[in-house]
């Protein structure tokens, strides 16, 4: 962990211009913290929902609803028995993240899903 530490004051001496390793000396300003519903980035999202006709497009467009754009969307295989719960993974674009929190809930609420969906950002650069 001190490894991390270490690296993020290299990063931030360079950022503020110190020169050395003095980095323990540069003065941290405070920022407001952005509401989390209001983070914008790529999201990867695991679902787990009963396999039928259409379920791979009610989840498209019930992300579309709010405005979330999918770059990919994969049921990586079917189940034994139609019916049974299959894992969806989808990767979004630059998406708000209250509109995917929202349109999971709606989802969730209708209920779409056989266990609550998983939802991590990726960190865009």
């Amino acid at each position: 962990m001190s490894v991390v530490s270490d690296i993020l004051d290299v990063g931030r001496s360079i950022v503020a211009g110190a020169s050395g390793l003095l980095t323990r000396g540069i003065a941290m300003e405070p920022r407001p913290l952005k509401p989390q519903e209001d983070v914008e980035t790529r999201y990867y999202l695991r679902l787990s929902a009963p396999e039928r006709p259409g379920l791979m497009a009610r989840i498209a467009g019930g992300l579309g609803e709010l405005g979330v754009s999918l770059e990919q969307m994969v049921q990586p295989e079917r189940p034994a028995t139609p019916g049974d719960p299959v894992d969806i993974v989808v990767i979004t674009h630059v998406a708000r993240e209250g509109n995917v929190t929202a349109a999971l809930e709606r989802m969730r609420a209708e209920g779409l899903f056989a266990a609550p969906p998983r939802l991590y950002r990726i960190e865009v650069s």
